[in-house]
């Protein structure tokens, strides 16, 4: 597990990681959780074996989830992006 990065000028708050879950794992546990907590899917997602993005909502917040395949150890690298919400 790494931690965050800087955050750029349209994204508040943006973190990465590493996990050795694979994509569809990650993806699965993040639909559930932001479902739970609230957020509405957009109609953008994608998702294969090796990625998988989507942009979910909240009153005045916007959530950008990218998952990659890490091919080093077949595992999953997520950037979860927050824009909003001041």
């Amino acid at each position: 597990l790494s931690s965050s990065s800087a955050a750029s000028d349209v994204y508040k708050r943006q973190t990465t990681f590493s996990t050795g879950d694979d994509v569809a794992t990650v993806n699965a546990f993040y639909e559930d959780a932001l479902t739970d907590a609230g957020w509405t899917p957009k109609d953008d997602r994608v998702e294969s074996t090796e990625a998988a993005t989507s942009t979910w909502t909240t009153d005045d917040q916007t959530l950008t989830l990218t998952i990659t395949l890490d091919d080093e150890d077949g595992g999953a690298d997520v950037l979860v992006m927050v824009e909003g919400g001041e």
